[in-house]
Parts: structure tokens; C-alpha cells; sequence
């Protein structure tokens, strides 16, 4: 490209950096954006699929191999959008900025002379490293349907194309607009020293794109939830082209995180979020919530089933109407089944906890089998405890652990027992009151209850 009318050849300037290993630099405007959203939350921090919306646009980002990403954001929401960033991009390139109330004192007069956008350019230019070859602007109110390798390179074609065109052909903006694109490339030197000086517009500009078609713009609840639709058809889509069968799309949701494997079925009413792994050829009855969980293959979910924070081994079974709570772990082979709660409790390859039971900090060994009922009393109000239960253990039904105790292998609980004391292995344990049976006593015991009862009916009507 020939030289502009300031006499750079900006093209030319962006090969040479590039010879050099230089790369781009993204700079995320997070600042508050005026709209409808009506939230103390900024705008950046709004879920879109069950994650912020600057968290989608960092993860864009980094497919670009970026030096820096330069996140601005007002003070009064910075620390929030740091801890968020942070937590889910710890290793990412991520340089943050405050954008002030008041900078009157750097900016010469009152802020309101000078445009909001202007002004997060300012702040990004002190922070902009010398060795970056480009630079991607992008806004946390709208979501890119495409890459952003795929905007980028359209923007290499037209290093110094006029803003909003990407025909070739310069068009002078109105001298009121500024640089206000949901997304903006530059060659690091055109940024530099046009872009991020400029208060009112240029005759020329770099490259943006500003298609409606391509890009979910966010500024109220309608539009955050009209994303939010199109995003999750969009990743049901994605896994459905994987090999994932879905019973019903519009009743199904989905994390952008979710990763599924082949031949995998949800049903109607799945909810799946965070960063929930799920194996191959696994069914999951609708409808069920499944968070943050790492699920392997041939798995069966029962349907009104809740999981969260739980691993199930391949082959393994869970519900229907099943709760597993954080730290529970299911072997392969192994069963919880109906109206049952695991909270830190490890089910052994081939363990069965069929029904009405609550497990918590309890180790149960493979093949043994937890009658109905059956709890582990594993908190005294003070302090919790863990149970322990050996392989092929058999606990009758309606039987209390009270930790910490152990039940050794192979050994056997009598239904109704409440366990205060270990159990040695191939043991059998009672611990409950000795039946007393009296023959020919019921009419009698019947006829005394009824004199009782009258009695008492009597002195309370004379009162």
C-alpha cells in the first residue's frame, strides 16, 4: 500500500514488525457501557451460556497468540473483573486499567469534552508495549459470531481502510464519531500515533467491522437474553455435529465449557454447566443439573438427578432422583440409585447404594452394598467424621454409622443397628433392643389402650 496523506507507509512498517516476531496486542474496553441492563453487575461480568462476557472475548483473544490484552474497566468494578479474569485465565497475558471518575487534571478540562472511549485509549497507550505489531480493540457488550483471526484478517488487507468500510474506498466519517466499532485493527504504529490521539475522527482509519449480522450486540436484558438463545443453539449445534444426540434442543442448556462425547444422549430438560466433562455413549435422563462434574463413558444418569463436583468412573450408575454432592466419587461398576445423597463419599467399583440413604465422608469398598436407609451420622455438632466401609461389607437396611467408625471387610450389619464401634472383618454386628414376643396378649393389650382412652376423655371433659 503507497504511503497516506501523512507521508507513513503504515503497511509496510506492520510487515517489517511482524519480520521481527512481533505480535498483536488486544485491549478490552470493559468499562461501564451506557444501557438497560438495570444491574449493579457491569456488563462485562453478565453470563452469556454460564460465562461472563469478557471471559468469551479473552478466550477469543488468546486464539491470536496476544503479547498483551490490555483489560480497562472503571475503578469502581475493577476489582471485581480482575478476580473473575484471573480465576479463569490465571497464565493469560492480562494487563489491567483503571479508568477514573475524575481525570480532569490529565485530560486538561472536563472529561465531558472528551469521548468515554478516547479517554480508555488513553489509559490503554501507557500500558501499550513497544514490540507489539497490531492492535485488536474489542468491547465487552458484544459477542463475535466468528473469530476474531477471521476479522483480523480482513483488517490485514486494509491496514488503513476508512472506518466502517472494507471495500478499499475511503469515506470521511462525521467529524462527530470516533473510533467506536465493537471491534478495531490497526497496525501498532497507526494505533499509536492516529488512533489513540484522536479525539473527534480521522479522515482515515484503520479497519473495522461493524456487520449487525456477525456480531451480538448486548446493551439490555432482551438482547443478553436473545444471545444467550443463539449462543446455546449454537453450541448444541457444534456438539450435535461431534456425534450428541439431543431429545429436545430448546429445553437443553449448555456452559460454552461443556465438552460431550460421541454417541452421548441428553434428554429433555438437561442442564449442564461449568467445566463438566461427559464420556462417550452416556445417557442422561431429563430432567437432571450436572455442574462442574467429570463424567466417563457407558455412564447412566437417571432422570431428576443433581450433580455437582463429582467424578463417575465409566460404567457407573446414578439415579434416578439422586443427589451427589461436592467430593462424592462413583467407581466403575458402582450404583447410587433413588433418593439417595453422597457428600464426600467414595463408592467403590461394584458398590451399590440403591435407595434412601445419605453417605457423607464415607468410604465404601467395592462390591459392598448399602441397604435402604442406611446414613452415616458423620457430624456430632462440632466436628465431622469419616465412616469406613470395607469391600463386601453388606449393611442392612435402616442401619446408623455414627463416625468415626469401621466396618471391616466382608462383614454384616444387621438391619436396624446403630453402629457406635468398629466392626471386625467377616463380623456380624446387632445393635439394637432384643424383640420380646407375648403370645396371646394383642386383644388384651387392645382392651387396656381403649380403658386408657376413655379415662382420659372423661377427666378432660369434667375439667
Amino acid at each position: 500500500m503507497a504511503p497516506d496523506a501523512t507521508g507513513r507507509d503504515w503497511c509496510s512498517e506492520f510487515k517489517v514488525d511482524c519480520e521481527k516476531g512481533h505480535r498483536p496486542a488486544v485491549i478490552l474496553f470493559a468499562a461501564a457501557h451506557p444501557n438497560g441492563m438495570q444491574s449493579a453487575l457491569p456488563t462485562a461480568l453478565h453470563p452469556v451460556a454460564d460465562m461472563p462476557l469478557i471471559n468469551h472475548n479473552i478466550e477469543a483473544a488468546l486464539k491470536v497468540n496476544p503479547k498483551q490484552i490490555i483489560i480497562v474497566a472503571d475503578a469502581q468494578h475493577m476489582e471485581a473483573i480482575r478476580q473473575v479474569v484471573l480465576q479463569a485465565f490465571p497464565d493469560a497475558p492480562c494487563v489491567f486499567s483503571s479508568l477514573e471518575d475524575d481525570e480532569e487534571a490529565e485530560s486538561g478540562g472536563s472529561n465531558g469534552s472528551i469521548p468515554r472511549q478516547s479517554r480508555q485509549r488513553r489509559k490503554a497507550h501507557r500500558l501499550l508495549e513497544r514490540d507489539v505489531a497490531d492492535v485488536i480493540e474489542l468491547h465487552c457488550h458484544c459477542l463475535f459470531r466468528e473469530s476474531i483471526i477471521h476479522y483480523r484478517d480482513k483488517g490485514l488487507s486494509y491496514p488503513c481502510v476508512t472506518r466502517g468500510s472494507i471495500s478499499g474506498q475511503d469515506k470521511k466519517p462525521d467529524r462527530n464519531e470516533t473510533y467506536g466499532g465493537p471491534l478495531l485493527w490497526a497496525t501498532a504504529a497507526y494505533w499509536r500515533e492516529v488512533v489513540a490521539v484522536d479525539m473527534t475522527g480521522s479522515d482515515r482509519g484503520p479497519f473495522h467491522y461493524e456487520d449487525s449480522k456477525d456480531i451480538y450486540w448486548i446493551h439490555d436484558r432482551v438482547s443478553l437474553a436473545s444471545a444467550e438463545r443463539e449462543v446455546r443453539a449454537s453450541l448444541i449445534k457444534q456438539q450435535q455435529l461431534a456425534g450428541v444426540t439431543f431429545r429436545d434442543e430448546a429445553g437443553t442448556f449448555l456452559s460454552a465449557s461443556v465438552k460431550i462425547g460421541r454417541d452421548t444422549v441428553l434428554g429433555v430438560g438437561v442442564q449442564i454447566y461449568g467445566t463438566t466433562t461427559v464420556g462417550r455413549c452416556v445417557s442422561i435422563e431429563g430432567p437432571t443439573v450436572i455442574r462442574n462434574c467429570t463424567i466417563g463413558d457407558n455412564v447412566r444418569i437417571g432422570a431428576f438427578s443433581h450433580l455437582e463436583q463429582v467424578s463417575l468412573a465409566s460404567n457407573s450408575g446414578v439415579g434416578p432422583f439422586a443427589r451427589l454432592r461436592a467430593g462424592a466419587s462413583i467407581d466403575s461398576g458402582a450404583y447410587v440409585g433413588n433418593f439417595c445423597e453422597l457428600k464426600g463419599a467414595h463408592v467403590g467399583q461394584g458398590g451399590n447404594v440403591c435407595h434412601l440413604s445419605y453417605l457423607g465422608d464415607a468410604d465404601v469398598g467395592d462390591r459392598a452394598n448399602i441397604g435402604a436407609g442406611t446414613i452415616t451420622c458423620n457430624y456430632n455438632g462440632v466436628a465431622k467424621y469419616r465412616t469406613s466401609i470395607a469391600a463386601d461389607a453388606f449393611i442392612g437396611s435402616n442401619s446408623t454409622l455414627v463416625a468415626p467408625v469401621t466396618v471391616g471387610q466382608g462383614s454384616l450389619i444387621a438391619a436396624g443397628s446403630v453402629i457406635t464401634s468398629d466392626v471386625p472383618a467377616h463380623a456380624l454386628a446387632i445393635g439394637r433392643s432384643r424383640q420380646t414376643t407375648k403370645a396371646q396378649r394383642a386383644e388384651a393389650t387392645r382392651e387396656k389402650l381403649r380403658v386408657q382412652h376413655e379415662q382420659k376423655q372423661s377427666m378432660a371433659q369434667k375439667q
